[in-house]
């Protein structure tokens, strides 16, 4: 269904009026890590806020999303300064914290 609105010329950075939310916030929310990579390769902006100044990956953050988070920083989404330590007490995954702190690592030397 999304993959068709897409088609259609639906924005995929239309928000709700309620919060702000885009499409790419409820996919987060929801975990579904195909819609929020359909929705990226449709051009929705990845650092978006919604009315109370969140972004997708703090949404990820907050919930404690390991997984959507690395998708999230992978695609190029701004980890708001966090360094590993401030995101190593979410992730239990020591895979997934080794991949972060690579990721972060690198975004900061650059």
């Amino acid at each position: 269904m999304v993959r068709k609105l897409l088609k259609a010329g639906a924005d995929p950075d239309s928000k709700d009026y309620k919060s702000g939310r885009t499409p790419l916030f409820f996919a987060v929310e929801n975990k579904n890590e195909d819609i929020i990579k359909l929705l990226l390769e449709n051009k929705a902006s990845i650092d978006i806020q919604n009315f109370a100044g969140h972004t997708p990956f703090l949404v990820a953050n907050g919930r404690k999303y390991p997984e959507i988070c690395k998708l999230l920083v992978d695609q190029g989404a701004d980890s708001h300064g966090m360094t590993f330590d401030d995101l190593a007490c979410n992730y239990k995954t020591s895979n997934i914290k080794y991949q972060l702190k690579n990721k972060l690592v690198a975004n900061q030397s650059s």
